[in-house]
């Protein structure tokens, strides 16, 4: 099914067949095993809230759930980034590095966290021994 000229978004677009096929958010989240807040994400066409890696495969699985072909889903997405891309004169299609940031973080976090247990270890060990 090709999508019509009036919705100009592939959210709207999965919205409102969605809606027209009376399908619950929470239905298409049981069938794709996609999450309820990254199908809010990807109807609000909130791309840079979701995984980089993971937006064509989200929004393949969502245009099968519903019956859409997968390919035409990603063609539209890629018009609708590259649409964005021209009027924010961008030359980037990759959302920003916010992503990325929020991995460097957590990493940060749990090295420190490590560091910390190694370090009360080797204390508990010390008093222990002497």
């Amino acid at each position: 099914m090709e999508p019509t000229e009036e919705i100009e978004s592939p959210g709207k677009y999965l919205k409102a067949k969605r809606d027209s096929q009376r399908i619950s958010l929470s239905q298409v989240a049981d069938a794709t095993r996609i999450s309820e807040a990254s199908l809010r994400a990807i109807e609000g066409d909130r791309y840079e809230d979701l995984p980089y890696i993971y937006v064509k495969s989200f929004l393949s699985a969502y245009a099968k759930c519903l019956g859409l072909d997968p390919t035409d889903m990603i063609t539209l997405h890629q018009k609708y980034v590259d649409k964005l891309s021209l009027s924010k004169n961008q030359v980037s299609k990759h959302p920003s590095a916010t992503p990325r940031r929020r991995v460097i973080v957590r990493l940060l976090v749990i090295s420190i966290s490590v560091a910390l247990l190694i370090a009360v270890i080797a204390y508990i060990s010390f008093k222990l021994l002497y």
